[in-house]
């Protein structure tokens, strides 16, 4: 998984310039430990349960701000795919029948 995030990293870099962290006009240091610890945080719970309510990662103030920031990044980075909890998706995708589908579910791609 480890080579897997770097290689998806370097790729990252080459579309998002502006995350590259050496960049000086890109993120913050402290805006791309947030960005990390999300990540960890999904990757974490998808690995517990095949998938993630985004209402679940998201949080509240400073985290729900951080996910709005970097939600393209991460699931470019991580290889994940956001969709909506319908009935096809919660088949193909084994989500339980207690999802909302309206709620939105990152899981992995």
């Amino acid at each position: 998984m480890n080579k897997e995030l770097n290689n998806a990293i370097e790729n990252n870099e080459k579309v998002y310039p502006q995350y590259k962290f050496e960049n000086s006009k890109g993120t913050s240091e402290k805006s791309d430990n947030a960005t990390l610890k999300l990540i960890n945080k999904l990757c974490n719970i998808i690995n517990e349960q095949g998938y993630c309510l985004e209402s679940d990662i998201r949080g509240k103030g400073q985290t729900e701000l951080q996910w709005k920031r970097s939600i393209q990044e991460i699931l470019s980075v991580g290889k994940f795919q956001r969709v909506k909890a319908s009935k096809e998706n919660k088949a193909k995708y084994q989500i339980p029948d207690t999802v909302n589908y309206q709620s939105y579910v990152i899981v992995n791609n």
